[in-house]
């Protein structure tokens, strides 16, 4: 990207883009690329590369504050790259604008992007093929290569080897549960392998104290990552080649179990009378303020969780599933590969090389020290996690649970903007009372067919 095009960027990502800046620079962190120093800092003397960095996060230092010091390290690091940040309010809306922006030749030169548009648009040829990473840090490649490789992001065997997306972040979700508000009203938590039965059980009960036992938000269609979970342990792995294939339908016996589930939980009493009006946000503070038993949330809110609820706070998969489909002790635990690099820093080897670094140290252990401390998951090293987050330590019990393992893939990760939106929209819509299971189901077969 040539530097008229570097000082358009602003203007034609559209006006709704909040504009922060940061310098920055990024150390190799055990890459082997030009300009690394032996301590992993960039090695100054040359001209300042300019990178613009696109995120879905409007308020990054509010919202993801790991994320933003991940960024203030990587300045600190390494002076001579100038990193701009262009942030957006939502996910869909990143979407919208990376797509006007790679038609308009204004991407930035990495950017946040989920599966389905991020196809699109390395199809088209606007996004770069990233496996000559992995030859400049092999570091990474020993931690993540071989799962970048063999692992397509729809959950298909990748038969190319290519890719085109590192992670942005380990994805870790499930139910952050109040044990004050369990203790209180004489009532056992759920824990892992409590059944679904159980779990009804423990709605009723608490629906009876006029208790909500599940906070979510209809507003922000996508905070329904606990059901995500749910789902791949009614099949949704098992099914989705095959549905896009056109071999098997969305309306089948095991979905329409699965959204069987989520009506009778409806009807049970599980989720806040006010759901279609609120948003993610206030069903937080709901479950903050002790007004909800659970929260569908995940690792990014421990740190908030943590300081409001401490010891109190308990983290848990969800039930399992007797007419369940496969293993269902399995919590969500998948990497969101949805950082990107435009193709046109193929064309520019000093911006190349700077992006080099940039991911490295994205994907370096010092970056990680900082998610952990803000009780993120780390990308790819261990280290230690701080003994002040009860929140992130009560997490990573259920995630060291023995007997229990990751799901690898998130279902509205790995399938079209198309279909991720019409599943969150049928998933809120059974939890409102909106669809019917059978509805849900017909919903999603019918986008497949139309898309």
């Amino acid at each position: 990207m040539n530097k008229k095009a570097m000082k358009r960027i602003s203007g034609l990502i559209l006006a709704t883009l909040l504009l922060g800046t940061l310098t920055a620079c990024g150390g190799n962190a055990g890459g082997k690329g030009e300009g690394a120093a032996e301590d992993g800092s960039a090695e100054s003397g040359g001209d300042t590369v300019k990178l613009t960095f696109g995120i879905h996060i409007a308020d990054l230092e509010k919202q993801e504050p790991q994320t933003y010091e991940v960024l203030k390290a990587f300045e600190e690091a390494n002076p001579d790259i100038e990193l701009e940040i262009l942030s957006t309010s939502d996910a869909d809306e990143q979407g919208t604008q990376m797509k006007l922006a790679a038609e308009s030749g204004t991407l930035p030169d990495i950017f946040w992007c989920q599966y389905g548009i991020a196809k699109e648009m390395y199809d088209a040829g606007y996004i770069m093929e990233l496996s000559d990473f992995l030859e400049y840090d092999t570091r990474v490649n020993d931690a993540i290569g071989e799962q970048l490789r063999t692992v397509g992001e729809d959950g298909s065997e990748n038969e190319t080897g290519e890719f085109y997306g590192l992670p942005y972040q380990k994805l870790v979700t499930g139910f952050w549960y109040n044990k004050t508000v369990f203790e209180e009203n004489n009532i056992e938590p759920p824990h892992n392998g409590t059944t679904f039965e159980e779990f009804l059980e423990i709605v009723k009960a608490l629906n009876e104290k006029g208790i909500v036992t599940i906070s979510n938000g209809a507003k922000t269609t996508y905070s329904d990552w606990a059901f995500q979970a749910m789902f791949v342990r009614y099949g949704f792995l098992e099914h989705i080649n095959a549905i896009r294939n056109g071999e098997e339908s969305f309306v089948n016996e095991d979905f329409l179990n699965y959204f069987e589930m989520i009506d009778e939980l409806r009807e049970a009493g599980a989720f806040p009378s006010n759901i279609t009006t609120q948003d993610y946000f206030q069903a937080k503070e709901a479950f903050l303020s002790g007004n909800a038993a659970m929260l569908d949330s995940g690792q990014w809110d421990s740190a908030e969780i943590n300081e409001r609820l401490g010891d109190q706070v308990g983290f848990w998969w969800g039930p399992t599933f007797e007419n369940g489909v496969g293993d269902q002790n399995v919590g969500m635990q998948a990497f969101t590969n949805n950082l990107r690099v435009s193709a046109e820093v193929e064309e520019d080897q000093a911006k190349k090389d700077a992006v080099y670094r940039f991911l490295s140290f994205w994907l370096g252990e010092e970056a990680d020290k900082i998610r952990v401390q803000y009780g993120v998951n780390p990308l790819t090293t261990v280290p230690e996690a701080g003994e002040d987050n009860k929140a992130y330590a009560a997490m990573l019990s259920a995630m060291n649970e023995e007997g229990w393992s990751g799901i690898p893939l998130q279902p509205d990760q790995i399938v079209t903007d198309v279909i991720k939106n019409t599943l969150n929209d049928a998933i809120y819509g059974v939890m409102s009372g909106i669809y019917s299971p059978q509805e849900a189901c017909e919903s999603l077969q019918s986008a497949q067919e139309n898309q």
